[in-house]
């Protein structure tokens, strides 16, 4: 009897829970709770609307009657190229993080293949000196390395006779201040002691006169041992352009050829990079004297007034002569950059080629020099008054592109470069938007506009209207102010740059 009793008292608890729950969830009409958050969206002191699945349900606003209505309409006039993302920075030890920029092969350059996979030399910022490390690209990112303190790396350099070779030039990554090679030499018996800091992909290049420049690549720790190198006799190569080179920076690089011997395969391509390769004298020519004496070289020779000229030589002991055939485009064209506060800009590439050829740089598993594979391009940089010089070559479609780290990128076709210079804007993050400012203070407002497919929006008083743009570039932005349907005010902005959020004067109405 008391089992009983006990079973009748557990099922009445257990239904009076059930019942609690059904009413505090709402199960018989009973309102739920919210769940905690604002009751509406945007921040900032603005009505933020970035396309129509980004709208924030809110409570309508109280427009007044005969309240201003803004219309909004934006014509593209240019599309920026984003400059090249800085890749994943190297560390140090202790986590710090170091700028970091690639310098040849895969990923660098611009307008280079985000999915591109491979490998890269990069140029790290160390607080005294930069480094140069290999890194490996993948798509969309760069594996970080990590950079340590100081080891001490000894070795000798011979001949290929064992024989020591006093003079020889041992490096490892790394610049000094200005930028130059902190190199070590070997004494007479071949011997060299250099200080460098630990890590991976860490460059081991060695060179002397006479002999063929090579290169490994290492991972640098407080076990490593003696590091030897072997110098094989060099092929010297003496390339002369088939036109005249006076006055023009004229260059030349070593590319690999199409069947690599073990001699080009280590010889150090990423340095033309650093040096901005071979320069071409006034007559037309220049000595490059740390080829290997065997096997075939490619040149590739870069001219302001020329799209690159090719060539392969067979490489040989002593000296070796190769004549580049340049074919000069038909016009030469004079520039000006400048940023937006029309001071000049020095450094600036620049790119002379027809807009269906791009200049994306394709990259190398050599680790070449950027832009050498961009065929229909005359390339060229702007001096320090931010002039330059450039070919243009005879057929429809021939684009001025400009290109500058930290800068949005410019592709203006010729008949449309200013005289007065070329305007390259900072870039700001890419995030371009346009910040429509109230037009009248102290009451809503509503706007509407043609960007998003079509946006409309109630705007509270003193309160500004964001609205993204569909690209960083350079638009025409019109504002009308009505009121009950009357135009009020009208007002045209031409050529408004945008890399971020930029501010839209409405006209005050009354």
């Amino acid at each position: 009897m008391q089992r009983s009793k006990l079973m009748f008292l557990l099922v009445a608890l257990a239904l009076a829970v059930a019942l609690a729950v059904a009413f505090g969830s709402g199960w018989f009409g009973a309102e739920p709770l919210p769940p905690p958050g604002p009751a509406n969206g945007g921040g900032d002191g603005d009505t933020v609307v970035a396309g129509p699945n980004d709208q924030v349900d809110a409570p309508p606003l109280d427009v007044p009657p005969h309240a201003p209505h803004v219309e909004l309409k934006v014509t593209s006039i240019e599309r920026f190229v984003p400059p090249p993302k800085e890749p994943s920075r190297a560390r140090t030890q202790r986590g710090d993080e170091l700028p970091t920029r690639l310098l040849a092969g895969i990923g660098a350059g611009f307008d280079a293949d985000p999915q591109r996979r491979g490998v890269a030399m990069a140029r790290v910022s160390y607080p005294d000196g930069d480094l140069l490390r290999q890194v490996v690209v993948e798509p969309d990112r760069v594996l970080p390395v990590t950079v340590g303190g100081i080891v001490t790396m000894r070795g000798r350099v011979v001949d290929e006779q064992q024989k020591p070779i006093a003079g020889a030039s041992v490096w490892f990554g790394q610049l000094d201040g200005d930028g130059g090679l902190r190199a070590v030499q070997t004494d007479e018996e071949g011997l060299y002691e250099c200080d460098v800091r630990i890590g991976e992909g860490v460059p081991f290049v060695v060179r002397a006169p006479g002999r063929a420049s090579t290169w490994r690549v290492l991972t640098v720790s407080l076990a490593s041992r003696a590091l030897d190198a072997t110098l094989l006799p060099a092929c010297t190569l003496q390339v002369q352009l088939a036109t005249s080179a006076t006055d023009v920076d004229a260059r030349a690089f070593v590319t690999p050829p199409a069947q690599l011997t073990t001699g080009i395969a280590q010889w150090p391509f990423f340095l033309q990079a650093l040096t901005g390769g071979h320069a071409i004298d006034a007559q037309g020519r220049c000595v490059i004297d740390d080829l290997p004496a065997d096997g075939a070289a490619g040149i590739v020779v870069r001219h302001p007034f020329a799209p690159p000229a090719l060539a392969e030589v067979r490489l040989k002991p002593g000296l070796t002569q190769q004549i580049v055939p340049v074919r000069l485009a038909q016009q030469r064209r004079r520039g000006m950059v400048v940023d937006e506060a029309d001071a000049a800009l020095a450094g600036v590439a620049v790119f002379s080629h027809f807009e269906r050829d791009p200049i994306g740089a394709g990259g190398s598993l050599r680790l070449l020099p950027p832009h050498l594979d961009a065929r229909s391009s005359c390339m060229t940089f702007s001096d320090a008054v931010g002039a330059f010089v450039v070919g243009v070559q005879e057929g429809r479609g021939q684009v001025l592109s400009l290109r500058r780290y930290g800068h949005a990128g410019r592709d203006v076709p010729w008949d449309r470069v200013p005289e007065q210079g070329v305007v390259l804007p900072a870039w700001r993050g890419g995030d371009a938007a346009l910040r429509v400012l109230p037009p009248r203070p102290g009451t809503a407002w509503t706007i509407a506009t043609d960007l998003g497919g079509g946006l409309r929006a109630d705007v509270a008083q003193d309160e500004a209207f964001r609205v993204s743009l569909p690209h960083a570039g350079i638009f025409d932005v019109e504002v009308t102010v009505a009121i009950d349907g009357e135009v009020r005010e009208q007002r045209v902005w031409k050529h408004r740059i945008a890399t971020d959020a930029v501010d839209v004067e409405t006209p005050i109405v009354d």
